[in-house]
């Protein structure tokens, strides 16, 4: 189970701060916070709120990334949280080891030419970018040409069995941009699978079934998270705010999607 919490500056009564944690005494911690956290909490004083609790941590995870787009980012000058990242990347009992905790409070220390000096959004946004993926490159974009020779080199070449495991597995959990999305899209348009590798699908699959635990996740992974904006209720998906409203299901699905005047206080997150 999982809390989610804001954190109000005394002066404005302004929220600065969504968080989430698997207790509730994660709220009132100050270990691991920013830098423009302390320096908020120091200047201003605050308060705090928990605004859900006893949650499963697959919702908490989806609402602390709503209240964080629904309020936006200082850095990104979207709003006025102090938070450095979109949310829900939290991985629900996970610890970094003491040598891990001793090399970031090392590297934040800094050296004698940087003792003292404080860094700018912009710049703490340009790290966090340089860094993403890993020290053999991940997350880095190739050249055009680069692209080309590696394309060369695999044409006519088939991936073992074990090797489409990896890929796949290293792929998990992963999104792609929406700019990304397209790209495939357009480039699967017309295509259609060959007969032998539709029969090599329906093969591999057969006796395969789901655990009740993987088909759980499935299907709350497929609801839909539906606020009440006029009092700030959650519901999992359209059939529970349908049910609570005693509304027909597929009208409150038109009104959620735009397709016809929405003549409730509900929406998506």
């Amino acid at each position: 189970m999982a809390i989610v919490y804001q954190h109000l500056r005394n002066d404005t009564n302004e929220i600065f701060y969504i968080g989430i944690g698997k207790e509730i005494k994660r709220a009132y911690s100050k270990n691991n916070r920013s830098i423009f956290w302390k320096r908020i909490i120091n200047k201003y004083g605050y308060t705090i709120e928990i605004i859900h609790q006893d949650i499963d941590w697959f919702y908490a995870c989806k609402l602390e990334k709503f209240y964080i787009k629904y309020y936006g980012r200082i850095d990104l000058k979207t709003g006025t949280l102090c938070n450095l990242t979109d949310g829900g990347e939290g991985i629900l009992g996970y610890k970094h080891s003491i040598e891990h905790i001793e090399k970031i409070k090392l590297s934040l220390i800094g050296n004698k030419n940087s003792l003292g000096k404080k860094l700018s959004l912009e710049h703490i946004e340009k790290i966090r970018q340089a860094h993403i993926g890993n020290k053999n490159g991940l997350g880095k974009k190739l050249s055009l040409e680069h692209i080309e020779k590696i394309r060369q080199v695999h044409v006519g070449k088939k991936l073992s069995f074990e090797h489409v495991e990896k890929i796949k597995q290293s792929l998990i959990g992963k999104k792609h941009s929406p700019e990304h999305i397209e790209k495939l899209r357009q480039a699967h348009i017309g295509k259609k699978h060959s007969t032998d590798h539709i029969e090599k699908l329906r093969q591999a699959h057969i006796g395969k079934k789901m655990s009740p635990e993987s088909i759980e996740k499935t299907k709350q992974a497929k609801l839909k998270l539906i606020l009440d904006s006029s009092n700030g209720v959650f519901y999992h998906g359209v059939k529970e705010a349908a049910k609570a409203f005693n509304l027909n299901f597929r009208t409150l699905g038109d009104w959620l999607r735009g397709t016809s005047p929405n003549k409730s206080n509900l929406i998506y997150c």
